[in-house]
């Protein structure tokens, strides 16, 4: 099945389950899961993802950013004031 090109930006892995409703997850590394009912098809998945593009491209943005952000401190976290 071909993808439709403004998906082609977004890199995603499905899920399917025995479950009702569809999950959009972005990972702190920016990567996306996509968890969906086994009834939901392809096309079900891809029309979904495009109703919500705008929505996932600023979160993986964000993750990205947040990653590089993290790398750029050495890797440390800061809670409360403490370095860990």
């Amino acid at each position: 099945m071909e993808q439709d090109p403004q998906l082609k930006t977004i890199n995603y892995t499905v899920v399917r389950s025995r479950r009702r409703t569809i999950e959009l997850q972005v990972k702190p590394d920016g990567s996306v899961v996509v968890r969906a009912p086994v009834r939901f098809g392809d096309a079900d998945v891809e029309r979904f993802i495009r109703s919500k593009h705008a929505w996932l491209s600023s979160r993986v943005h964000e993750a990205l950013r947040r990653a590089a952000e993290h790398e750029r401190a050495g890797g440390a976290l800061w809670y409360q004031g403490q370095q860990y």
